[in-house]
């Protein structure tokens, strides 16, 4: 039987994809003016975007523990599941997770069920998930896909830059100064996920220069390609916006490159304006290419 594998909703997956490896996923709330909305179905991400451009502000709240074990009971009755979460870093919700799972145990103790703190979020969460996913529709057990994803969790990097410092200073992640030199500046924070938290790298002035630099890091990074690996960049509100950087991605690296939409959960911390990539920086074991291909 096969493994169930189940995420939130700051993976970034689009329905397609989870349609087709058949995903749960449990939606993180988003609260504006007091209102909670549950990312994705209340809220979709492209009236975020165009209420961020009008000056609301957005915050996001843990998915409730409801939800949790809702979900959980309902993979336990039917086999064996795993639950891939959002950061550890950036949300409570995998403490939450584990003590539904404890719960969950109880009532069916021959169930093999675990959560993953994934340590990453949007496009690097959700290739994390994507791979997890792909290898379970394709007959991995639940020890191997363990394994394959404290894989994927050690070796899974980011990279984002975002064109409006405005939202991370109001997430504590940019001083004052800096989101105000930024501004007059055009300056370009470049983002990645460093003890599971989102954190600014370093800088860099103008997209073009931004985009350059996010490219060498990703060269540098990866080591070697094969047929199955993916690159997943990430765009806000229009793709668009981002074909300069798609273009520098296809030119330089042999790899598939599929873009994603990000979703309200992650999009409520960096704004509309955000390109970047999830992307891993080594191999994945020959054991897992049968699953992968």
């Amino acid at each position: 039987m096969k493994v169930k594998i189940i995420a939130d909703s700051g993976c970034d997956l689009p329905k397609e994809v989870v349609e087709k490896f058949d995903i749960d996923i449990l939606n993180i709330i988003v609260t504006n003016k007091g209102i909670e909305y549950r990312d994705g179905l209340d809220l979709k991400n492209t009236e975020l975007f165009k209420k961020q451009r009008l000056g609301e502000d957005f915050k996001t709240a843990q998915i409730p523990m409801y939800d949790y074990l809702t979900s959980f009971e309902k993979a336990a009755e039917e086999g064996d599941f795993i639950y891939i979460s959002l950061s550890s870093g950036i949300t409570g919700g995998y403490s939450n997770s584990l003590l539904a799972i404890e719960s969950i145990k109880e009532k069916y103790p021959n169930r093999e069920m675990v959560s993953i703190d994934s340590q990453s979020a949007s496009v690097g969460f959700g290739l994390v998930t994507y791979y997890a996913a792909m290898a379970a529709k394709n007959g991995a057990d639940f020890n191997e896909l363990v394994e394959l994803l404290d894989f994927l969790v050690k070796n899974i990097k980011h990279i984002f830059t975002v064109s409006d410092m405005e939202y991370l200073y109001r997430g504590g992640r940019v001083s004052r100064t800096a989101r105000s030199v930024g501004k007059l500046l055009n300056i370009r924070p470049l983002i990645d996920v460093t003890d599971k938290k989102l954190q600014v790298k370093e800088l860099s002035r103008g997209n073009h220069k931004a985009y350059k630099r996010m490219l060498e890091i990703i060269k540098t990074s990866i080591e070697k390609s094969r047929s199955y690996d993916y690159i997943f960049p990430i765009y806000g509100e229009e793709i668009t916006a981002i074909e300069p950087f798609l273009k520098l991605l296809e030119e330089n690296l042999v790899i598939n490159i599929m873009p994603q939409q990000l979703g309200c959960a992650i999009g409520a911390h960096t704004g509309p304006d955000i390109a970047g990539a999830g992307y891993l920086d080594k191999e994945i074991p020959e054991k897992f290419h049968k699953y992968l291909e």
